[in-house]
C-alpha cells in the first residue's frame, strides 16, 4: 500500500508531476491512499489528473482511496460536480482500513475479479 500527499494548489502548474507520481504508485502498489489534507484548491487540469488516475486504478484492479480533504478543497470539487465521483475518506487511517479490506477481497472464489467495494457513508 502506498500513501501520496498532496501539497499545494491542484492546478495546471503541478498536473504533469501529480499525474507521474500517481501512475506510479498506481502500477507498484496494489493500494493507494491520496493524502489531500494540504491540498487547497483545485482546477479542471487538476480534477482531471484525479480522474485519470482513479480510471488507471480501476484498470488495473488497483484500489485507489483519497482522504482527508479540506473544507475549501470539498466545496471546489462539489462546485466542479465531482465530489461523488471519488471514494473520499475524513481520516487516512480509515482510507487505508477499506483499502486492506478492498484489496483483501478483490478476488472472487473462482479467481474472477471483482470490483472494488463502495466506501460506506
Amino acid at each position: 500500500m502506498a500513501l501520496v500527499t498532496v501539497r499545494g494548489d491542484l492546478r495546471a502548474s503541478g498536473a504533469s508531476m501529480l499525474r507521474d507520481v500517481l501512475t506510479w504508485a498506481v502500477e507498484h502498489h496494489r493500494g493507494v491512499v491520496v493524502d489531500l489534507s494540504a491540498a487547497a484548491t483545485i482546477d479542471r487540469l487538476g480534477l482531471s489528473v484525479l480522474i485519470q488516475a482513479q480510471d488507471r486504478a480501476h484498470a488495473r484492479a488497483t484500489g485507489l482511496c483519497f482522504a482527508e480533504p479540506s473544507d475549501v478543497l470539498r466545496s471546489a470539487l462539489s462546485a466542479l460536480r465531482a465530489d461523488a465521483m471519488f471514494v473520499m475518506f475524513d481520516l487516512c487511517a480509515d482510507a487505508f482500513a477499506w483499502l486492506r479490506a478492498a484489496v483483501s477481497d478483490r478476488r472472487g472464489p473462482t479467481g474472477e475479479a471483482v470490483q472494488l467495494p463502495a466506501a460506506a457513508a
